[in-house]
């Protein structure tokens, strides 16, 4: 049967649901990959029942997606695709939603309030 996984989308960093944007890029997610086919290419082993991977859900790429429209950075430390890096430049020229501020707060520096139950880390739901 049908099964649900936790799957982290790597190489991409999307902004935490209290951070502008965070409901955006799940709505966003959530429109490409809820009850659709997926495909996922697992990179890192399953940890506390969590995958990474890359992600193609009815044959659109997450990361790609997310990047073009302006819903999720290009990770600088996991990542070196250059042409995903290009997307996000097209992005940031585009002033595309997150990146459509000067100085935008990226995920990584951001610092949620721990008593802030609206602000967990985005991870797609896709089920396989």
């Amino acid at each position: 049967g049908l099964r649900d996984y936790k799957v982290r989308a790597v190489e991409i960093d999307a902004p935490e649901m209290a951070q502008p944007y965070g409901p955006l890029a799940k709505g966003y997610l959530e429109s490409i990959c809820i009850r659709r086919k997926a495909t996922i290419e697992v990179l890192l082993p399953e940890e506390n029942g969590l995958y990474m991977g890359r992600i193609i859900c009815n044959g659109i790429t997450v990361r790609t997606a997310m990047v073009d429209e302006g819903l999720a950075w290009v990770s600088r430390r996991y990542s070196r695709d250059r042409i995903l890096r290009g997307a996000e430049t097209q992005a940031r020229k585009k002033r595309l939603r997150l990146l459509s501020d000067a100085r935008p707060i990226p995920p990584w520096r951001y610092k949620p309030d721990p008593n802030d139950p609206v602000s967990p880390p985005l991870f797609p739901f896709v089920r396989h």
